[in-house]
């Protein structure tokens, strides 16, 4: 969905016969390592929210490719996955494409029980 000069990134992807929930992990708002993650028996990509805008655009292509890879029992590497991630974001960065997140929803972060 583009909205002036912006693709709205929706907080749902179709990749093929499953629907991904994408969402801003509350797991990884605190690790600095953390980037994506996605579940395959869940069907949620989680991504982290205190990311720029490309390297959590590239994780999220990460991501896909990583489930359409488990969709379709496709044999090619991680390394491979790693490789072509952040040329295919660049590739459509070059087009023009400025992505917006704001759609994302965060995950519950879940209220500790007070002492």
């Amino acid at each position: 969905m583009e909205t002036d000069g912006k693709i709205k990134i929706k907080d749902k992807c179709q990749i093929i016969n499953r629907e991904y929930q994408i969402v801003f992990s509350k797991d990884m708002l605190r690790a600095a390592e953390a980037r994506a993650q996605a579940d395959h028996v869940m069907q949620v990509i989680r991504l982290a929210h205190l990311r720029p805008d490309v390297q959590k655009f590239e994780h999220l292509i990460h991501e896909i490719l990583e489930s359409i890879q488990d969709c379709l029992s496709l044999d090619f590497s991680h390394e491979t996955i790693i490789a072509i991630s952040p040329v295919i974001a660049q590739a459509l960065m070059s087009l023009g494409i400025v992505i917006d997140f704001s759609q994302i929803p965060r995950e519950i972060l879940e209220v500790e029980p007070s002492a």
